[in-house]
């Protein structure tokens, strides 16, 4: 099993969505993200997702592709 960790910023509250930041491979990854955006930390929210089967093959496939 391997776990994602989703780094949302939420800019605007009359959205429904806030954008995707960022995928990473640690919760402490994500969060040097949102200390790396200093100027305006709040909003960010991490989300964690388990990646399994074929999704998590595809995803490491493609991250393998880009070294």
């Amino acid at each position: 099993m391997t776990m994602v960790y989703l780094l949302w910023h939420d800019n605007d509250p009359a959205m429904e969505e806030g954008e995707l930041v960022g995928v990473y491979g640690s919760q402490a990854e994500a969060a040097s993200a949102i200390a790396r955006s200093a100027r305006h930390p709040q909003g960010f929210s991490i989300d964690a997702h388990v990646l399994s089967g074929r999704a998590a093959a595809v995803a490491f496939a493609g991250s393998a592709a880009n070294d």
